[in-house]
């Protein structure tokens, strides 16, 4: 976006957001031009352009006991650990699944719709919470960040739209800017 900027200083961006599915239904709905969204991309009607893969590590609070853990830690093994989670989002869905093959129900210290929240609360000491590796780079993030034993959580990052024909002169030089950025322009 920075990059876009300096390049194309008389456009004005409006950055906005809210949850996948809203996002989605802005997009369709022609009222954005262009989405970052994580895909699965659930409506048929958007285009995507993948723009990263990565995975989720585990954040724990600093004194917890897997804060020196030397090797990855299996998302079982934390199934009984209460956690801080995004609701819906592919990080709560793989700690459901993990606690399912246990036999335990999760353990849910607290739901929020943020990351930054999720980074607090896990300073606070309320939980675990898996975040994106991009996230968690945060300098501000004060926890311990464990990575996930094979297969992980992954995640996949994607610009949405209505299809090329539908794009701005702003929207198609975001795309192509980004494409240049891989090396295909």
């Amino acid at each position: 976006i920075s990059a876009f900027h300096q390049r194309h200083p008389g456009v004005r961006l409006s950055i906005r957001e809210v949850y996948r599915d809203e996002l989605e239904r802005l997009g369709v709905g022609a009222e954005l031009d262009l989405a970052i969204v994580q895909l699965p991309v659930r409506h048929q009607d958007l285009s995507a352009l993948e723009l990263w893969r990565e995975d989720y590590l585990l954040a724990v609070p600093r004194g917890h006991r897997l804060a020196s853990a030397k090797k990855p830690v299996a998302l079982a093994s934390i199934a009984r650990e209460p956690r801080v989670v995004i609701a819906g989002g592919a990080a709560a869905a793989a700690l459901e699944a993990a606690c399912a093959t246990r036999g335990v129900r999760p353990d849910i210290a607290l739901v929020t719709d943020n990351v930054e929240s999720v980074r607090r609360m896990v300073e606070a000491g309320l939980g675990l919470a898996l975040v994106p590796r991009i996230m968690a780079l945060d300098p501000r993030w004060r926890v311990a960040l464990v990575p996930l034993a094979a297969p992980g959580v992954h995640r996949r990052v994607a610009i949405v739209h209505r299809g090329h024909g539908y794009l701005t002169v702003a929207a198609r030089a975001m795309i192509g800017g980004h494409l240049e950025s891989l090396g295909y322009g």
